[in-house]
Parts: structure tokens; C-alpha cells; sequence
């Protein structure tokens, strides 16, 4: 999500970030990112809903421990405002679960723990 106004909105906030284009030029292969991301112990904050669903894919998330949110509607509205609103529901399932995982994130900022195996949600985490 490396959009300028996403980065302003999380400046505004002083929330920590690597912008996509500081790593990779253009386009990044899911392999690449995803490893880089998981070797380096980032968050992965995404729109590609199949990630989880593709099996190559899949198996980078688990083996890089990957961290990822994504999120479940093209119509969230501001991203960088919406990020703020649920950044301390993100942190409370990053410090309880280290990884692999995929979180959603709706556009009303709920976030939901995904299974790495089917489409179904599993919980519900985050709430405060």
C-alpha cells in the first residue's frame, strides 16, 4: 500500500513503516516480497486477497513467518486514515501471535484471523 497518502496519514500518527518502492523497483514478485518481508520480520499490509489461497504462496507465508493484513473490500475509503483507526488492534495480534498469519481488515476496521487452509475466518482478534 504505497500510496502518499497512506504515508502521510501514518506519519501523522508516528507509525513506523517501509514503503514499498524503498525495496523494490515497481513490481515485485509474490516470492520475493513476501520472503523479504518474512526474513525481515515486517508487516505485511496488502489488497491481494489470494495470497493465502495460492499454494506457493501459502507456503512462504508459513515458512517466512509472515505477518500479513489484507484488506476484504476495494471500498475501505482512506486507507492511511483507516490503518490509524485499527493500528492498536494490529499491534495486539502481532504481540500475541508471531507469525504465520493473515488478518483481515473490513472497511468498518474490524479485523479477523484467516485460515492459512481454507477461506474461513477462525477468530476474531484484536478487540479492546
Amino acid at each position: 500500500m504505497d500510496y502518499d497518502e497512506v504515508v502521510e496519514a501514518l506519519q501523522r500518527a508516528g507509525i513506523r513503516f517501509q514503503r514499498h518502492r524503498a525495496h523494490f523497483k515497481g513490481y515485485a514478485p509474490d516470492t520475493e516480497l513476501l520472503s523479504k518481508v518474512g526474513q525481515r520480520r515486517w508487516i505485511l499490509i496488502t489488497a491481494d486477497k489470494r495470497q493465502r489461497t495460492r499454494p506457493l504462496e501459502r507456503q512462504l507465508i508459513v515458512r517466512f513467518k509472515v505477518r500479513e493484513f489484507v484488506f476484504t473490500s476495494a471500498a475501505v475509503g482512506n486507507i492511511g486514515e483507516l490503518l490509524v483507526k485499527v493500528r492498536k488492534k494490529m499491534r495486539n495480534l502481532c504481540s500475541r501471535n508471531e507469525g504465520p498469519f493473515v488478518a483481515s481488515i473490513s472497511q468498518h476496521g474490524n479485523i479477523a484471523l484467516r485460515s492459512l487452509d481454507a477461506s474461513d475466518i477462525i477468530e476474531n482478534p484484536g478487540e479492546e
